[in-house]
């Protein structure tokens, strides 16, 4: 199976290069115009020079402001038989739709940072175009940075993103204002040897 990432940064690569040490991927081409090499994965700079050939998984991993002029410029070769999979919050099912000029089916995935050490949540979305073969694939490409769930409604992945993406930022604010709570009142600092 091979997968094609739009951007492969943090993100982007973490997911890429858990599916390709569990072998559910055998080849990865990023296109990133940052990049000149990362992990296992081919990089182009851009979509103009990657060979013309089916993917199996388009990634599209970029900033959520370029999500769909980079989908548009997808060519048909790219698209053929392929999942798209955005990690682009906040763009919907029918925008990434209308830019891919509903070429392939389309599944929103919302990762969290977690995602990088391959302990992290993801939450699922897709329409009613996607079969249940692929849905479950999609579900074990997932499984292999941590837990993955879908939900059936779109608007629900904001609760996702709300829940699990900026949930632990404020945990570990809140942990923060306890340890400095504790220097104040003449405790020592966790990372202080005594």
């Amino acid at each position: 199976m091979r997968a094609l990432f739009l951007g492969y940064g943090r993100m982007g690569s973490a997911i890429g290069e858990a599916w390709l040490s569990a072998g559910l991927v055998d080849r990865i081409v990023a296109v990133d115009p940052n990049l000149e090499t990362a992990g296992n994965a081919t990089v182009y700079s851009t979509i103009k020079t990657v060979p013309t050939e089916p993917f199996d998984i388009i990634v599209v991993a970029v900033k959520p402001a370029y999500t769909c002029e980079v989908l548009a410029g997808l060519p048909d070769a790219l698209c053929q038989k392929a999942v798209m999979i955005s990690v682009a919050a906040g763009i919907t099912v029918p925008s990434l739709g209308n830019a891919l000029r509903n070429r392939c089916p389309i599944v929103r995935a919302m990762p969290n940072t977690p995602v990088l050490v391959g302990a992290g949540c993801t939450g699922l979305y897709t329409d009613n175009t996607l079969n249940e073969t692929k849905r479950d694939l999609v579900t074990r490409l997932f499984s292999t940075v941590g837990f993955a769930c879908w939900v059936e409604h779109e608007d629900l992945l904001d609760a996702v993103t709300a829940i699990s993406g900026s949930g632990p930022a404020y945990y570990h604010l809140f942990s923060e204002a306890l340890e400095t709570a504790g220097v104040a009142l003449g405790l020592r600092a966790a990372n202080k040897t005594p």
